[in-house]
């Protein structure tokens, strides 16, 4: 705990040299903001503290982390009913483009807020007489704030106060877009975690920058039991001599692909078939590498749905429905047509107006789609 005894000067060093110590350890580890805020509660005398991330559109709030006294039940339910929308030091907060803080006892708008219905009636019956903000960082439409008060007892603001305070907002910056990037990312992982969940054939995506960004469970579980294929230093690599540069090739030619999605195909054993998906996006109106969507499919599989209910589900034709059927086994359009006697652009056809009228969009999502029917007709 600091002392609270030393002179002012004294005090302030302190403060951004203890806290900003503090805000170091909270960008790398998020569980330390607690202790952060308590510090700087008990530092600048405060009653309480509240960080919040906040969207300034739909006023969702993110986070909300907090030290010191809170409010009754009786009063936090009064605020957020009637008084949230009357916090004028709040909405200063949100709304100015200063990265500084103020006082209510030291702002120019002292007068109105203090014969506001806000501070008459839910701020004065519960001792607080003075409260302080500031908006440390915006990012879009989110702002993330730090808002704190003080009772009779702890006194008003002071100069020295607000400079002590101000002090510590590059830190407190820099440390909360620390947090907040990280957990932007954690979300993005979770997210794409359950996207590949979602496929009932062993998944990964590949990184533009040839990593392995994300697996399902299917495909852990792949890597662990087929010995042809693992992952080293975020590469995904094969036991077979020459298929890792088939597989790098593969990744480099799906990504670069503009047309519609015909997988590039990578044999890693007599079982098991990579296929190859690129990720596409937009920037600047210019289509940029995403990178590739590989999913495994064993050769020898072969699914229990029959090529009459696939007929029967999408009202596909006998062709369509076959071609359907050696998509599902991990054959290419070429051995698709060498098999059916037909070319390879009646096969591609056939695919097209497959994709039409299952609502897929792609051989990967045509697969994911075939895999999940459950057996009907055994």
């Amino acid at each position: 705990m600091l002392n609270h005894a030393v002179s002012a000067p004294q005090r302030y060093w302190s403060s951004t040299d203890y806290l900003a110590q503090l805000l170091c350890n909270t960008s790398r580890e998020a569980d330390t903001w607690p202790q952060f805020l308590e510090q700087f509660r008990q530092h600048f005398n405060l009653n309480a503290c509240h960080l919040i991330l906040v969207n300034n559109a739909t006023n969702a709030i993110l986070t909300h982390l907090h030290a010191g006294k809170l409010a009754t039940k009786k009063y936090a339910d009064a605020y957020h009913e009637k008084y949230r929308s009357q916090d004028m030091v709040i909405h200063e907060a949100r709304t100015s483009a200063s990265r500084k803080f103020f006082a209510t006892n030291l702002w120019d708008k002292k007068e109105l807020y203090y014969n506001s219905s806000f501070y008459q009636n839910w701020a004065l019956p519960q001792g607080l007489i003075e409260s302080g903000a500031a908006c440390i960082f915006a990012e879009n439409d989110w702002r993330c704030i730090l808002v704190h008060n003080r009772t009779k007892a702890q006194g008003k603001y002071d100069l020295d106060d607000i400079a002590g305070m101000n002090d510590l907002v590059p830190h407190l910056e820099r440390a909360i877009k620390a947090c907040y990037m990280r957990d932007q990312l954690n979300q993005h992982n979770t997210r794409t975690r359950t996207i590949l969940e979602g496929y009932r054939t062993p998944v990964a995506i590949i990184t533009e920058f040839g990593k392995v960004w994300g697996t399902n469970r299917l495909m852990e579980e792949l890597l662990q039991d087929e010995n042809s294929l693992y992952i080293r230093d975020g590469i995904l690599r094969a036991q077979i001599p020459g298929t890792d540069r088939a597989i790098t090739t593969a990744i480099m030619n799906s990504a670069n692909k503009d047309a519609l999605p015909a997988p590039m195909f990578v044999d890693v054993s007599e079982d098991i078939r990579l296929h190859f998906c690129g990720i596409r996006g937009k920037h600047n109106n210019l289509k940029t590498n995403k990178g590739v969507l590989l999913f495994a499919i064993s050769r020898n599989y072969r699914t229990h749905v029959s090529v009459e209910t696939l007929m029967g589900m999408f009202s596909l034709t006998p062709s369509e429905a076959a071609v359907c059927k050696y998509i599902l086994e991990g054959k290419e359009l070429r051995e698709i047509a060498e098999i059916r006697s037909k070319s390879v652009n009646t096969i591609r056809e056939q695919l097209y107006q497959s994709f039409k009228k299952t609502g897929c969009s792609s051989q990967t999502a045509l697969v994911n789609m075939l895999t999940s029917i459950p057996v009907l007709d055994c």
